[in-house]
């Protein structure tokens, strides 16, 4: 599958051969798929020397051109790595919270490159189902971290 320009809009999508970072693999892969805003949301604490995404996880927003228009946040990686961002994910308070409204999606694109040279992305989705196999799960009732009185 390695060796069309586009595969498929929901599976693999693969990109010229030339060297690339993900960032600009990912910004193309968005504008493919119909996006009308992508903005980069990760940073990079120099002094830290780490990357800090948003709500921890999304490096990138972008809103998508749909019939019914879509707010997709987006962790790219290496496609090895996939799980463990995966896990990640389903750990977070606030994906929860973003799972809730039926307008947000979250997305973990999995870069590599195949044998002929080409980069391909594979999309995994984040559901709420996935989240209640992690540990925290939408509707849980967890204890304050506060203590009253």
């Amino acid at each position: 599958m390695c060796g069309a320009r586009y595969a498929s809009t929901l599976g693999e999508f693969t990109m010229a051969k030339k060297k690339q970072n993900f960032g600009k693999l990912t910004r193309d892969y968005l504008q493919h798929q119909r996006a009308s805003h992508i903005e980069k949301t990760e940073t990079h604490n120099y002094d830290g020397r780490n990357n800090n995404d948003l709500f921890g996880f999304a490096d990138w927003v972008a809103v998508m051109d749909f019939k019914l228009p879509e707010l997709w946040f987006i962790q790219e990686t290496s496609r090895s790595n996939i799980s463990a961002r995966k896990k990640k994910i389903c750990n977070s308070e606030i994906a929860c919270t973003i799972l809730d409204n039926p307008s947000s999606r979250i997305f973990i694109l999995g870069w590599d490159k195949c044998k002929e040279g080409m980069w391909r992305v594979k999309k995994v989705e984040i559901t709420s189902r996935d989240m209640e196999a992690g540990y925290l799960c939408v509707g849980e009732l967890k204890e304050p971290y506060w203590k009253e009185g």
